[in-house]
């Protein structure tokens, strides 16, 4: 059977996430990051743990990542800290989260479903504006053919340098609606961006959930209609927003 690993980490997790297999992904050029600061990593203090996740901004006042990157900021939203195109000890802008909303099918799903629905949405207290970062467009299934490749981006948990790739295979039908991808990834990449390429630029396909025990392969969460319908509510208060202050 085959098995998977969670990405995230907790000091109260074992070093054995790390699979000598998997050896993640290349660390994103100076100048090729420019094009992709609304990808951030996400940090959460719990009570007596701390987890390393990555998270993309896909609305001025929300974030995607995965459900299980959430788990220490439950009953305390505010203590996750998003840090848009963070390099080091330097981000381009950076909020607090205020309210996490999980999947609803995700804590009592088991079998590949604990993957197919492990997504959630940060609404953060701060407006992350455009003039700092352009949120990531969405991919609505459907839309255009399946992609055979996608680029993955994450941050690794023991460093904040964003890392990627742009030409990870992607097997769409290996396991029931969960992607897997040719590409492997480590602690801390989950939550990362899935992303293809179409006639209006990149957008946001899927959220990197897990790897393979195996291989380390990237497996993903791919955007569903749950997924976008938190978008399109998010970018609908923007709008208004934006109108009562004109």
């Amino acid at each position: 059977m085959r098995r998977f690993v969670v990405l995230f980490l907790t000091v109260i997790l074992s070093a054995g996430l790390q699979s000598a297999v998997a050896q993640g992904l290349d660390p994103v050029s100076a100048e090729d990051r420019k094009a992709w600061t609304a990808v951030g990593a996400l940090r959460t203090q719990g009570i007596g743990a701390y987890s390393a996740c990555t998270a993309t901004l896909v609305a001025p006042d929300m974030i995607v990542t995965a459900a299980h990157c959430t788990v220490l900021a439950t009953g305390f939203p505010g203590k996750m800290h998003f840090f848009a195109g963070r390099n080091g000890t330097r981000n381009v802008a950076n909020s607090r989260s205020t309210t996490v909303i999980r999947h609803p099918l995700w804590e009592r799903a088991s079998g590949s479903d604990r993957f197919r629905y492990d997504l959630a949405v940060v609404h953060l207290g701060r407006l992350v504006k455009g003039g700092k970062v352009t949120p990531i467009q969405v991919y609505r299934p459907g839309s255009t053919p399946a992609p055979r490749r996608v680029a993955l981006l994450g941050y690794n948990e023991r460093d904040d340098v964003l890392r990627g790739r742009f030409d990870c295979p992607l097997i769409s039908d290996a396991i029931e609606s969960v992607f897997v991808s040719g590409c492997t990834v480590v602690a801390g990449n989950s939550g990362g961006a899935v992303l293809v390429e179409n006639e209006e630029g990149w957008a946001l396909a899927g959220v990197i959930v897990a790897r393979s025990d195996n291989d380390g392969r990237a497996i993903a969460a791919p955007v569903n209609q749950w997924l976008l319908r938190q978008v399109y509510k998010a970018r609908d208060r923007q709008t208004r927003r934006t109108e009562g202050a004109d």
